[in-house]
C-alpha cells in the first residue's frame, strides 16, 4: 500500500509512482518482478520497506490477470486492448490508461485519495509533454475524481475551468454539464451566489423550445439536487 498508517510523504509517493509508472510501460516485466520478489525482500520501489508492507498489496490489486494483457485492470478508457497490443512500449496513451488504473485503485481500493490525486497530476504532466490530445481526457478524470472528494474542490474547480476554456465541446450537453460541475465546486468553496447564477443560466437554456430532452432532464435533476443541498445547509 502506498500509504498505510504513515504520514504523507511526497518524496516517497513520487518514488513509488515512478516505479509503478515504469511498470505500466511493460506489465509483463512487472509481473516477473513481483513473482521473484519475496514478501520480506526490500520493495523494488526503493522505499526501504519490506515488499509486504509496501507495494505488494497495491500491485496485486492493479495487475490484470491476463498475462498477455498490456493494460492494467480498471481505469477509465483512454485506449482499447487492441490498440495497446500493437502500440510501442513507450506509447503515452497506453501509459495514461495504466496510470488511470493506478489512480482508481489508490482511491477506491486502497482508500488513498491523496495518492490518487498525485497520480492524476502526474498524468496531466505526461499528457502536456507527450500527448496533447489527451489533456482533455485527463482533466475530465480529475473533475470526476474531485466531485467525489469535497477536500479537493479547488483542484476540481481549476480543472473544470481549464476544460471549459481550452477544450470547449461542440456538444451543448457536455458544456452545460461542465458548467454545472463548476457550480458545484464553487458551492463547496462558499461561492453560493455565483453557483446559483450558473444554475439559473442552465435552467434558462433548458427551458428553450429547441432544448434537447436529455439536457432538460440533467439540468432539472442537478438543480433539484443542488437546491436540496442548500436547504439542508441552512
Amino acid at each position: 500500500m502506498l500509504k498505510k498508517n504513515e504520514p504523507y510523504n511526497e518524496v516517497r509517493y513520487r518514488s513509488r509512482l515512478l516505479f509503478i509508472q515504469i511498470g505500466c510501460e511493460d506489465p509483463t516485466a512487472l509481473r516477473r518482478l513481483v513473482r521473484r520478489t519475496g514478501r520480506n525482500d526490500p520493495c523494488p520501489c526503493r522505499s526501504g520497506m519490506k515488499f509486504k508492507r509496501c507495494c505488494q498489496e497495491f500491485l496485486q490489486l492493479t495487475l490484470d490477470p491476463a498475462d498477455w494483457a498490456p493494460l492494467l485492470g480498471g481505469g477509465t478508457p483512454y485506449c482499447s486492448y487492441d490498440y495497446a497490443a500493437y502500440a510501442s512500449d513507450d506509447d503515452p496513451v497506453v501509459l495514461l490508461q495504466n496510470m488511470s488504473a493506478v489512480a482508481l485503485a489508490l482511491d477506491e481500493r486502497l482508500e488513498d485519495p491523496e495518492g490518487a490525486l498525485l497520480c492524476f497530476q502526474e498524468m496531466l504532466n505526461i499528457a502536456e509533454q507527450r500527448s496533447h490530445k489527451m489533456i482533455g481526457n485527463v482533466l475530465d478524470d480529475i473533475v470526476i475524481f474531485c466531485l467525489n472528494h469535497n477536500e479537493f474542490a479547488r483542484q476540481g474547480l481549476a480543472a473544470v475551468e481549464r476544460l471549459l476554456k481550452e477544450f470547449p465541446s461542440d456538444d451543448p450537453l457536455d458544456t452545460v454539464s461542465s458548467e454545472l460541475d463548476k457550480a458545484d465546486f464553487l458551492t463547496r468553496l462558499g461561492h453560493v451566489e455565483e453557483a446559483r447564477s450558473i444554475y439559473e443560466r442552465a435552467l434558462a437554456l433548458a427551458a428553450r423550445e429547441d432544448a434537447d430532452s436529455e439536457l432538460r432532464e440533467i439540468v432539472q435533476n442537478r438543480w433539484e439536487f443542488w437546491r436540496a443541498g442548500q436547504v439542508e445547509a441552512r
